[in-house]
């Protein structure tokens, strides 16, 4: 499908990517549907660009360039041409450079490696609200002549207005996050599908509300005292929430941030909350693992360890090792080779060569002595096996040991 403007020109988009095989990805698809592209790879090209060429219809702006910080080049096309709809290409896990651009003004933003469809339908919207914008311009300095004119005008802003807030409602209502705006006060100015469905609330109904009208006043007092920190600190924070749901309460990682007008004033903070439920009982399962293997491991009378399998690290030692070795498990963990050095001369040159040959195979099964610090001599024997990782390399070695000296 090619696309055109309105004066059936095709639109131009400046591609600002320091990726050169993304660059010309890039243009090789947007050329077949029908735009006029050019392709930079840095901030400083861009700028001059936009001040010097052709006005383009839309910008792909990758945060990261060689030269100039992406936010400071986003803050420049627009102070350039106010009108340009910039789509700000960040990378998974870069949320700073996302909420600054979207804060700067940037139309929209697409995660890298980027949906071509997603690619497709945001720069005709860009390209969409550009051409609105300037037959506004155009629109209005014509209206200006006649009373009828300007009414018109304003009837084709205010639809204006009411499209790119359902465009931006659309988005929202496209995330598996949780999004909402309030005021200064805390009253709701928005929510998206997600926050309606989680809640089971209709977003007119929550509009004025206030979280007091909605949650426990315990978990409201939290939500306030988190958004009045963003207020007061007027950046981006992040913080964990908890919030009531019908299976009980779900943990929250909520990243806000203050929402700004043209002369800079905040007005709302913006929230954006990812439910983290499932990894905090999968940490809080690991934890309970852990203490019963603590629990179990330290009242047995025999030595369970761990090392890695070039035994330069022992990862863990149960307490029986003091009992039998007579020495601390601070010292072995400080000087893993402790253990060989108290086995007695006779017997240490073979048990080394069964630990490093025969401990990777399963094999190792040893019998011998050490030497206690108090010159007592005690039987040991020591067995171990491999621990395999999912893709069949051993990463460490488990073994017990056991005093067999009532035996001998």
């Amino acid at each position: 499908m090619s696309v055109s403007s309105p004066e059936d020109t095709p639109p131009s988009v400046l591609v600002v990517d320091s990726d050169p095989d993304i660059g010309v990805a890039l243009k090789d698809l947007l050329t077949n549907q029908g735009y006029d592209v050019l392709v930079v790879d840095r901030g400083s090209e861009a700028i001059t660009a936009v001040k010097e060429q052709k006005e383009f219809s839309t910008v792909l702006l990758d945060m990261e360039l060689p030269d100039v910080d992406g936010l400071t080049v986003l803050q420049t096309l627009i102070e350039l041409d106010a009108r340009l709809p910039v789509i700000a290409l960040t990378a998974y896990g870069e949320l700073a450079k996302t909420v600054g651009a979207l804060e700067l003004g940037a139309f929209a933003y697409l995660k890298k490696p980027y949906n071509k469809e997603e690619l497709k339908t945001t720069l005709v919207r860009a390209i969409a609200v550009k051409d609105l914008t300037v037959k506004a311009e155009r629109v209005e300095q014509k209206l200006t002549k006649t009373e009828s004119r300007l009414r018109s005008e304003r009837k084709f802003a205010e639809h204006a207005v009411r499209e790119s807030e359902g465009r931006l409602q659309a988005i929202l209502d496209g995330s598996s996050a949780v999004i909402y705006v309030k005021d200064l006060q805390g009253r709701y100015l928005l929510i998206n599908r997600e926050y309606e469905s989680l809640f089971e609330l209709d977003r007119e109904e929550v509009k004025g509300q206030t979280d007091y009208d909605i949650f426990p006043k315990e978990i409201a007092d939290a939500f306030r005292k988190n958004d009045q920190m963003v207020l007061k600190a007027g950046r981006p924070l992040q913080s964990e929430e908890i919030a009531p749901h019908e299976d009980g309460h779900h943990f929250y990682v909520s990243n806000k941030f203050p929402l700004r007008n043209a002369e800079g004033k905040i007005y709302a903070v913006c929230g954006i909350s990812t439910d983290i439920t499932e990894r905090k009982r999968a940490e809080k399962a690991l934890q309970e693992s852990e203490e019963r293997f603590r629990q179990v491991v330290e009242i047995i009378k025999e030595v369970f360890w761990l090392s890695n399998p070039e035994k330069t690290q022992i990862l863990y030692v149960s307490p029986g090792y003091e009992t039998i070795w007579g020495r601390s498990c601070e010292s072995l963990y400080a000087s893993p080779r402790t253990w060989l050095d108290a086995i007695h001369s006779e017997d240490r040159g073979r048990v080394l060569e069964a630990a490093l040959t025969k401990q990777l195979s399963g094999d190792y099964d040893e019998t011998y002595r050490i030497v206690r610090p108090d010159g007592s001599i005690r039987w040991i024997r020591d067995r171990a096996f491999p621990v395999s990782d999912k893709e069949g390399t051993v990463y460490r070695i488990a073994g017990i040991a056991e005093d067999i000296t009532g035996q001998r």
